[in-house]
């Protein structure tokens, strides 16, 4: 059984503390404890009996407490939480408290819809804020500690041997384990009891990498451990191998944070032969990632003015990885070929996405710039280590396209940490006449089909990015067919927790791209940087709505 402290330590995500007399929430700030998607994006309610965190300043004292025995009460050093909807008013759990966070279980007598949501601290109350409650939203675990990245999945060898899963020990297609989670939604009796053993008598699906499980062992709480969810199963027999299998739960139609685990037919280390990238992030050090691509949308007819274009651009990324057994980045960490994950996130993922990076340092290799045919264009940085600029073409009045014949290079003048180096960048494979009209208008309850002329080996790469303005909240979801396929599946859960999108004028943004999936190139420097180079055609379209 995973221990009480292991939990622990996933939950305390602490923002410092900030000295303030009254105890004051953040707004927005109120999320489940294993996923944190916040409580107004999709996919974010927080459930009846589940464990949910809380950020502000001055909410509790300015060193770490925590729950140690049964029972559990409303009070834990000095703080309560208070909760009402109309004349109902009751009190939540907290089991871990500090001056910028609180986490706590919600009791299953919660009543669903919008309660309001006060702390006090000493006997000063917060102000309220609002707090939408459902009866299931799964949140399922990290090693990283933020929702993201590898899940907390036990290994099942023996009774006294169940190791992390992680990409240095991965588990084997079939195997049994132990996923931890919260939010599978309310029990029977009080939350602030030992919690009942037995199978919570709810629908419950497991999707790993697409495959779903079939011999589900056990789905409720861990014993002697509230709030808690342990769920108890085979992996699929089928399951895809990689490094960043992607893992789904979904109870009674409530669909969880995407995470991966590390699957391989035999074990051990975990690879991608087809993403290189994979067993470098893991290992670590310096990595330079660079896409070269045209991206051509055809937007028809505006006013009786063809409004399709294509523009040529560069978007290079230059990290200094962590690396280590639980490494993850969103932009290397690809799911496996058949697969696809997604992620979601407050603001705009369209022009901050990098938001979801792997927090790594940023490289200083001097000035960036890609040259063709003795033409030479210099990046300009988003922001240290991230570089996105457009080569030529554009519209409405565009640019020269900047690719044409012959192979363009990707230049650094050198810096701290490494000397120039200068890189082609040659082109990838292409994928003709991809039908993508299924995901134009998405509907997040169904499946949706998209095909593409095959080509033998290649596999597609499909992405969608969704920002709403009103919640401004954003998802990103990212699929790689099976190599020589003609056609794949988004499935339904993967679409879920898109944020809803009418497409009117100034509300949001939708983009979809297509593409074969790039080949990657590695070169080597003498300064030990890795480079991974790729150059792509992509199509890219509008999404009308998202519903």
């Amino acid at each position: 059984m995973l221990k009480t402290r292991h939990i622990a330590c996933i939950l305390l995500t602490a923002l410092p503390a900030l000295a303030q007399d009254a105890p004051f929430i953040f707004g927005g700030s109120i999320a489940n404890s294993a996923s944190f998607v916040p409580n107004d994006m999709p996919g974010g309610g927080i459930a009846q009996g589940s464990m949910f965190s809380i950020f502000g300043r001055a909410i509790g004292p300015a060193t770490p407490v925590q729950v140690s025995s049964f029972p559990l009460g409303p009070q834990l050093a000095g703080v309560s939480i208070n909760l009402r909807q109309g004349s109902k008013q009751l009190s939540a759990i907290p089991i871990f408290v500090i001056a910028s966070q609180i986490n706590a279980i919600l009791p299953s007598a919660t009543p669903l819809g919008t309660v309001s949501l006060q702390v006090s601290y000493n006997g000063q109350a917060s102000n309220w804020i609002p707090v939408l409650v459902v009866g299931h939203a799964p949140g399922v675990f990290t090693a990283t500690g933020y929702g993201r990245g590898v899940t907390v999945f036990q290994n099942f060898i023996s009774a006294t041997n169940q190791p992390l899963n992680s990409e240095t020990v991965s588990a084997t297609p079939g195997q049994a384990g132990t996923l931890w989670l919260t939010g599978a939604g309310a029990i029977t009796g009080a939350d602030g009891d030992t919690p009942p053993v037995g199978n919570l008598p709810y629908q419950i699906d497991i999707l790993v990498g697409g495959r779903p499980v079939t011999q589900l062992l056990y789905a409720g709480r861990a014993p002697g451990i509230s709030g808690l969810d342990q769920f108890v199963f085979y992996l699929p027999s089928d399951a895809p191998t990689g490094c960043f299998v992607p893992v789904y739960v979904r109870v009674n139609g409530a669909v969880s944070n995407a995470t991966t685990m590390a699957i391989m037919p035999q074990g051990g280390a975990c690879s991608d032969a087809y993403n290189p990238i994979a067993a470098a992030l893991v290992k670590g050090g310096k990595i330079v990632d660079g896409m070269l691509f045209r991206a051509s949308t055809s937007a028809g007819q505006f006013a009786g003015i063809d409004t399709s274009f294509s523009v040529d651009k560069a978007a290079v990324r230059e990290m200094q990885e962590a690396g280590g057994q639980f490494a993850f980045d969103p932009f290397l960490s690809m799911p496996p070929q058949g697969a696809c994950t997604s992620y979601s996130m407050s603001g705009d993922i369209l022009t901050t996405g990098v938001q979801l990076s792997s927090g790594g340092r940023a490289l200083d290799l001097g000035a960036l710039s890609v040259t063709l045919a003795g033409v030479s264009d210099a990046l300009t940085t988003l922001q240290a280590g991230l570089f996105n600029t457009i080569l030529g073409g554009g519209y409405p009045i565009g640019l020269p396209l900047f690719f044409g014949t012959g192979t363009p290079s990707l230049h650094a003048s050198g810096g701290a940490d490494g000397s120039s180096f200068d890189v082609p960048v040659t082109p990838g494979p292409t994928l003709a006449s991809p039908n993508l009209d299924a995901l134009t208008t998405i509907d997040r309850s169904r499946d949706s089909s998209v095909s593409w002329t095959a080509q033998p080996g290649v596999s597609a790469f499909i992405a969608g990015g969704v920002y709403d303005q009103p919640t401004n909240s954003s998802g990103l979801f990212l699929c790689v067919s099976a190599p020589g396929a003609s056609t794949m599946l988004v499935p339904s859960y993967v679409l879920a927790n898109l944020p809803a999108v009418s497409g009117a004028a100034g509300q949001g943004d939708a983009r979809l791209f297509f593409s074969a999936l790039p080949t990657m190139h590695e070169t080597d420097t003498p300064d030990q940087v890795r480079i991974f180079s790729a150059r792509q055609d992509l199509t890219v379209l509008a999404i009308l709505s998202v519903r």
